[in-house]
């Protein structure tokens, strides 16, 4: 019997390679269940490549063992090989290659996009922000005392730059943040009795959406999605 371009020593002998090839495929896809579901494959038209899955050489070490139980002996090596065709490519070697670039451009991918908006006066974007809206400072920085300010504030997952350098960006800017409780937020910006704004909440074809303005005429829509 071959498995993996290797040939496979099986003992007892009543393991043939129907046999085996349905307790890998078993095996293999009991792993991928348990993976949560957010998960994810990238393909393209020859090989499928795993991104978020336990690292392969740790399934081939656990599928050695688990064939060891059936009393099927193989080689790490082997094991490598099989847990390779179990992805659809030809060999060990062609998937660590595919994984490493996978990882590569993976880790130079930024996990979120985040918005820049143009500020006119540092005061009253810290009262809207900070105060108003509870987003926390995260930095601040200035080529020079007398320059303009940037600076990052961020509430949760998300986070805002606010430049005062001409050619950053333009007021009246639109970024759009997804949110898990919208209307209790709201109500926690409306407990603040802020003379300018109150915002509400209106139902959306796509969720619960509370837009929010600036002192620059940039907008934020906070969206509860369906």
């Amino acid at each position: 019997m071959k498995a993996g371009g290797y040939d496979l020593p099986l003992t007892p002998a009543v393991y043939g390679e129907r046999i085996f090839n349905d307790f890998v495929q078993s095996f293999m896809g009991e792993i991928i269940s348990n993976v949560s579901a957010d998960c994810s494959f990238r393909r393209n038209e020859k090989v499928g490549v795993m991104r978020d899955l336990p690292d392969p050489k740790s399934m081939a070490a656990s599928l050695k063992s688990a064939l060891a139980e059936q009393a099927i002996d193989i080689s790490h090596g082997q094991a490598l090989e099989t847990v390779a065709k179990q992805f659809g490519v030809e060999n060990w070697n062609i998937l660590s290659a595919q994984l490493k670039k996978s990882k590569e451009e993976k880790d130079t991918v930024s996990a979120h996009a985040v918005p820049i908006f143009r500020i006119f006066d540092e005061q009253k974007a810290m009262d809207f922000y900070l105060e108003f809206l509870g987003f926390e400072l995260d930095w601040e920085h200035r080529f020079d005392d007398s320059l303009p300010l940037y600076a990052q504030v961020s509430l949760g997952d998300t986070s805002i730059h606010l430049s005062g350098h001409h050619g950053d960006a333009s007021p009246g800017a639109t970024a759009f943040v997804a949110i898990g409780d919208v209307k209790s937020y709201q109500a926690e910006l409306i407990q603040k009795n802020n003379p300018n704004m109150r915002p509400s909440v209106q139902k959306m074809g796509w969720g619960a959406v509370m837009e929010v303005t600036d002192p620059f005429s940039n907008r934020i829509r906070f969206c509860e999605l369906d």
